[in-house]
């Protein structure tokens, strides 16, 4: 039995009411977690053993919703759960994702499944798992797809995840540290869903978003990139061009 919580500000009524239906129209159970609010954030962080020179570069709203993530980890740690599932207040389920989110024999072994669509193409590899009776695959993730509004986290994986924040000098968001693998490499791997069963409402909806970002976005560093680092850049991009796929909604 995997346990999936859905991110949300107690008092996101709106949002709430939509998860709530959103789930039960396709008989998926879950709970909420009361994510963290930004006076909280400093006792978070002491929680943790995060300093704020680590997360200096986050706005107080980026902070709250990485310290919400890693509140969830610590529960299931807590709570001695093999998997669970982590979701936002803001998103839409796939046609059959019943099929996949009440069932976790095709992510046994997996530490990190990506169960989300936000970059049009991605970096994956070649070769995919194929999941009965779905048309999905699952692919390691080799480049970034960033979000984290629809993922699946083992126990070790919260574990290892806790450590690897905890001892990064300077954090990032909780997505860009989970699912950009070229700046973040793990020693275990990151997996995505193909085709995804998750998408924010402002990529699903086309123009009629129905809940706007909470997150006030940093202005992060520009650092100067000299010439040689740009040819190795480009090289590399190139190489990685070959294994981009592009992500698909169903």
């Amino acid at each position: 039995m995997i346990h999936h919580y859905v991110i949300s500000l107690r008092k996101a009524e709106l949002r709430r009411k939509h998860i709530n239906l959103e789930f039960n129209k396709h008989a998926v159970s879950f709970d909420f977690f009361d994510a963290v609010e930004p006076s909280m954030n400093q006792c978070f962080l002491e929680k943790f053993g995060i300093s704020s020179k680590q997360v200096k570069d986050l706005s107080v709203s980026e902070l709250a919703c990485l310290l919400s993530h890693l509140c969830v980890w610590q529960k299931c740690i807590d709570s001695d759960l093999n998997f669970i599932g982590v979701f936002e207040d803001d998103i839409d389920l796939g046609s059959d994702a019943e099929l996949l989110l009440n069932d976790t024999s095709w992510f046994a072994g997996k530490d990190i499944v990506k169960l989300e669509k936000f970059h049009k193409k991605v970096e994956l590899s070649l070769r995919g798992e194929s999941i009965n009776a779905t048309g999905r695959k699952v692919h390691e993730l080799l480049g970034k797809n960033l979000g984290a509004a629809g993922y699946i986290l083992s126990k070790s994986g919260c574990t290892y995840m806790l450590n690897y924040i905890k001892e990064m000098e300077e954090i990032e968001c909780i997505d860009v540290v989970l699912f950009n693998q070229i700046t973040y490499p793990k020693f275990i791997k990151v997996y995505q869903l193909q085709p995804a069963i998750v998408i924010q409402d402002k990529l699903f909806s086309q123009g009629d978003v129905k809940f706007s970002s909470s997150i006030v976005r940093s202005k992060k560093k520009n650092n100067s990139i000299y010439f040689n680092e740009k040819i190795k850049r480009e090289f590399f991009r190139m190489l990685r061009s070959l294994r981009m796929k592009v992500i698909d909604f169903k």
